[in-house]
């Protein structure tokens, strides 16, 4: 007999998923929803059609909603059943998953009814929730919670309103994801650092993404950070550092006396751009606006092009390199003011194969990448130049040759403004406004080490 869970996509129902007797797993999308011109596709394996998809496409893609193995395994065990049974574990914990997808009962409808569905946490209550993510992950299974976060970290998806944090239960959606901080001394084979040394780094992706006081690290992404900065200078260092790094350095490989064009010049990547280019030698354009000139000078900028005023096209040709992190229309334009043999590199897309192939993805993920950057890619051979979309990655080699640069007066920090901790949503905003010269810092209340705490 087969068992059904029906999958809803918000509000509106987009289809059923079955599990059959020999279990194997169906979809097959609503009727009611294939006929509504605004619905699309929960997955572009599986395009909006009358036909029902088989495990083959479906397994992955549902499984894919489930968090990483490590937490599927203890998230299974708690609840009595196996790790590999995907529609079992959908069917507890599938009331809120990634896609705007929720997966329910047949003929069980996701509740709409607004705020009677959260428990407001008190900060012992959520302490409590947090201890517990380790042998209940996501809470898999406790009453009225069922939402499902891919990923390896335990965490703990919740409602952020005003200064409440709830838990959001009946399927009542989410806005924000908790990651509980854990101490950690210095791993057996780390040898470069000790306990008390004052380090800075970019933590690898499946590390990054939360405001803690404390995190865990590999050691290969840090370095001692520069002696002259601050903690908060040297937050400000380490992203904007290692693009500028591998851009220049790295792919962009740029000799003494080299035509560089780095857009925005007083933005974040911008501001240490135009010092690390002006190190190496290179003759430095770059656009900001008329109240940013002189900012952009000092960091050594030989062109300022008013970008309101001017259009750097009309302006600039024959350079050896631009560094392009603007919108689809600037990065068409900045292919006309290379030289041939130029190279243009950008760190805002579109991505291409090798950075596809640098993530390992799957030959469908490649092929997507390869038809993104097909137009650019035609141009830039068109005009017989090269272009390479570029995402900085981790590394702590390259922090210690920025620390070097930066304690010899070569490079400074550009830091706009530093907000307290509990001011962290007034800065994200603000760095939304787009407005922010050079970096925006967050500075954590207790920046020192707790008693037991070790690198």
């Amino acid at each position: 007999m087969t068992r059904e869970l029906d999958v809803y996509f918000r509000e509106t129902k987009a289809g059923v998923l079955g599990r059959l007797d020999d279990g194997l797993l169906t979809f097959t999308y609503n009727s009611k929803y294939l006929l509504d011109q605004r619905s699309r596709a929960i997955s572009f394996s599986m395009p909006l059609q009358e036909e029902s998809f088989g495990d083959q496409v479906v397994r992955p893609f549902f499984s894919g909603l489930l968090p990483d193995e490590g937490a599927r395994q203890r998230l299974a065990g708690a609840l009595g059943l196996s790790a590999g049974n995907a529609f079992g574990l959908l069917e507890v914990i599938g009331g809120e998953c990634a896609g705007a997808l929720s997966l329910y009962t047949t003929g069980t409808a996701p509740e709409t009814s607004g705020r009677s569905q959260a428990e407001i946490l008190t900060p012992g209550r959520l302490d409590e929730i947090l201890s517990r993510l380790r042998t209940r992950p996501l809470l898999g299974g406790d009453e009225g919670i069922r939402l499902s976060l891919a990923g390896a970290q335990d965490k703990l998806a919740v409602i952020v309103d005003g200064d409440s944090i709830a838990l959001a239960k009946d399927g009542r959606p989410t806005t924000h994801i908790l990651k509980p901080v854990t101490v950690l001394r210095v791993g057996a084979n780390v040898r470069q650092f000790k306990a008390g040394d004052e380090v800075y780094g970019r933590p690898r992706d499946h590390r990054a993404g939360t405001f803690a006081e404390m995190i865990a690290v590999d050691a290969a992404d840090l370095a001692l950070k520069p002696v002259n900065l601050s903690m908060e200078q040297a937050a400000s260092i380490p992203l904007v550092g290692l693009t500028a790094w591998q851009a220049l350095v790295e792919v962009g490989k740029v000799k003494p006396g080299q035509e560089v064009f780095i857009q925005a010049g007083s933005g974040d990547v911008g501001t240490f751009a135009i010092q690390l280019a002006k190190h190496l030698g290179a003759i430095v354009a770059t656009t900001t606006s008329a109240a940013n000139v002189e900012l952009v000078k000092s960091l050594g900028a030989d062109l300022v092009i008013d970008y309101k005023t001017q259009d750097f096209e009309q302006v600039l040709s024959g350079y050896d390199l631009v560094l392009n992190s603007q919108d689809a229309k600037t990065l068409a334009k900045s292919l006309n003011v290379l030289k041939p043999g130029g190279r243009l590199i950008s760190i805002s897309g579109p991505p291409d194969v090798p950075f596809a192939k640098s993530l390992r993805l799957n030959l469908f993920l490649r092929f997507v990448m390869r038809m993104l950057s097909r137009g650019v890619l035609k141009k830039a051979k068109s005009r017989g130049v090269e272009y390479s979309f570029l995402f900085m990655r981790a590394e702590g080699q390259q922090l210690a040759q920025i620390a070097k640069l930066i304690d010899a007066g070569a490079i400074r920090p550009v830091v706009d403004k530093v907000f307290p901790f509990a001011q962290t949503p007034d800065a994200l905003a603000y760095v939304e406004t787009g407005r922010a010269k050079g970096k925006v810092v967050v500075k954590i209340a207790n920046q020192g080490c707790r008693q037991d705490c070790k690198l």
